[in-house]
């Protein structure tokens, strides 16, 4: 076989070959963009006051543990509104995902809006990431000194 023959059967077959491995190196970075794609849709809707989106993407709305009126009174009862928000990280754990993020609130009772660091929780359901909670990210505190004593 001579060497331009050779050359093109190996390009031939890295081309089969490649997206191969390709393809088994991407989902993890599939389905973390997933996830921010997700998130950003629920946080969106929160920005927008969409409560009814929102709450379709509320774990308990799918298995029964959230009312759609428990959701809707938690929002309409918070003095807060989400006006933007940065992604931060996101950790992903087989069917579970944290997404930490800040979050730009404004508040009646603040003159300027506060900037808040957040942690939530995703959960796969069948094939579809939903929110399953959320927090405050505490900063973390210094270890008080040991006593020497």
């Amino acid at each position: 076989m001579t060497k331009i023959v050779q050359f093109l059967l190996i390009l031939f077959f890295a081309g089969f070959l490649a997206p191969l491995y390709a393809e088994e190196a991407s989902p993890p970075d599939a389905e973390q963009a997933r996830v921010e794609q997700r998130v950003r849709a629920y946080l969106d809707a929160l920005k927008i006051q969409d409560l009814h989106t929102a709450y379709r993407m509320e774990s308990g709305a799918v298995d029964g543990t959230l009312t759609a009126d428990a959701f809707f009174r938690r929002f309409k009862s918070s003095p807060s509104v989400l006006l933007n928000y940065e992604i931060q990280k996101v950790t992903m754990e087989s069917d579970k995902a944290t997404v930490e993020f800040s979050g730009t609130y404004q508040y009646p009772q603040l003159h300027e809006p506060a900037t808040m660091p957040r942690r939530a929780e995703w959960v796969l359901i069948d094939g579809e990431w939903y929110h399953s909670k959320g927090q405050v990210r505490q900063k973390l505190k210094a270890a008080p000194p040991a006593d020497p004593g």
